[in-house]
């Protein structure tokens, strides 16, 4: 059964829709983080040739893993400040709707206070 537009449920699946699709988002950009960590990585070992295979290997492993961990930090910290500057934008937006709420209702009571002091004028 589809449910109404507005109603709570169909907010509550919407939220979750919204929140598997973060999370799949979430996911693609650690996938390519991690493919970007080895790719830094092949490319600094393969500069060592004077390393053999394994411990070439070795260092690919470790430089990927550090390159992905830094990233991974840089990654949370611009989260965070996109949660703060979401969180600072929403209370601006709260703000202007209910200034613009008082400010219609001031012109809706000045509209009906004019309109019956214009009538006497013209009649």
């Amino acid at each position: 059964m589809m449910q109404p537009f507005g109603s709570p449920s169909h907010k509550a699946s919407q939220e979750e829709a919204e929140e598997g699709i973060a999370r799949f988002e979430e996911y693609l950009v650690v996938q390519r983080m991690k493919e970007e960590a080895d790719r830094a990585a092949s490319s600094f070992a393969g500069q060592l040739s004077w390393l053999g295979p394994a411990e070439r290997a070795e260092v690919a492993r470790r430089y990927a893993s550090d390159h992905f961990s830094q990233q991974q930090r840089m990654l949370c910290g611009k989260f965070a400040r996109m949660r703060q500057i979401r969180a600072e934008y929403s209370q601006h937006y709260h703000t202007l709707r209910q200034r613009l709420a008082v400010l219609t209702g001031c012109f809706i009571v000045m509209a009906l206070c004019l309109i019956p002091l214009a009538l006497r004028i013209v009649a």
